[in-house]
């Protein structure tokens, strides 16, 4: 079986060098070529050549849309993360729509459901955030997106599989008008983003003391939002901790996982704080 990894991400080699180095894990990375990139599609005829392999958004929404075959919730959400090859199968997976549930249900295990939710963004990860909040049993889930009609395009799967949830689509600048309703906050947006959402997230005047606030990237920059929810007091999960869950699931599922998963991912965070020390 080949040790060989295809990545579609400009941002996971300190992954791959933190399995390689620090857990030694043998696997190689390869770089995904230019018509891999525009046509991921055709990894399906790659058996045998790959282990796994990790892909940004575009190339995960291309890929399930034009998939063979996938499971059922793939294909709802339209989006894959990963690729895991065998012998006669390439299974298109979401590993970090689990990942984000396991890691909202580890950090607040007493999160109030009946009262709203609330997911930023109208790409793939507002989706998954969206999807992961029904699952957990929120009745009210509030989408805040500067494009609210390709959020409410991305999420029409979800008008045949639920029942008895009320959307709310608020525009990014009606964040701030909301009252104190609110247990859950996804925040898929990157911390230097220049969105006008991004400058009224941390004002949290929609979120309850009980709640808990997500925030799902891990680019570099200062978090306002966390940062604020912390020095008011309501629980925080990291885009790090999501990412170290995700990881441990995916090298799981190709066989190279070690047997902890709570060591796994503090020895990630660890080197994500190490990492985020040294200077640029």
């Amino acid at each position: 079986m080949s040790n060989k990894i295809l990545s579609f991400c400009s941002d996971d080699l300190r992954h791959f060098e933190f399995w390689k180095n620090e857990l030694k894990i043998e696997i190689e990375r390869v770089e995904a070529t230019e018509d891999q990139r525009q046509h991921p599609e055709l990894l399906q005829n790659q058996k045998g050549i790959y282990l796994a392999a990790c892909l940004d958004e575009l190339a995960g929404d291309i890929y399930v849309a034009k998939a063979k075959e996938a499971p059922t919730e793939v294909r709802d959400l339209g989006y894959a993360d990963s690729l895991v090859f065998d012998t006669r199968h390439v299974w298109p997976r979401c590993f970090v729509k689990e990942a984000l549930r396991l890691g909202i249900t580890q950090s607040a295990p007493d999160l109030e459901t009946r009262h709203y939710a609330y997911v930023t963004g109208s790409g793939p990860l507002m989706r998954v955030g969206v999807l992961v909040a029904v699952q957990m049993g929120f009745q009210n889930i509030a989408v805040v997106s500067a494009d609210l009609e390709a959020a409410k395009k991305s999420l029409s799967f979800l008008k045949t599989r639920t029942f008895g949830i009320q959307f709310h689509w608020l525009k990014d600048a009606e964040l701030t008008l909301q009252p104190n309703n609110g247990s859950l906050m996804i925040n898929t947006l990157a911390p230097d983003s220049e969105d006008l959402l991004a400058q009224d997230l941390p004002y949290m005047n929609y979120l309850q003391r009980q709640g808990l606030v997500v925030t799902l990237s891990t680019a570099e920059g200062v978090d306002a939002l966390a940062e604020e929810a912390s020095n008011v007091g309501v629980k925080t999960l990291s885009g790090d901790l999501v990412t170290g869950l995700r990881d441990y699931l995916f090298l799981k599922a190709i066989g190279k996982a070690p047997d902890s998963q709570e060591n796994y991912v503090q020895s990630w965070l660890k080197s994500r704080a190490s990492q985020r020390e040294k200077p640029s």
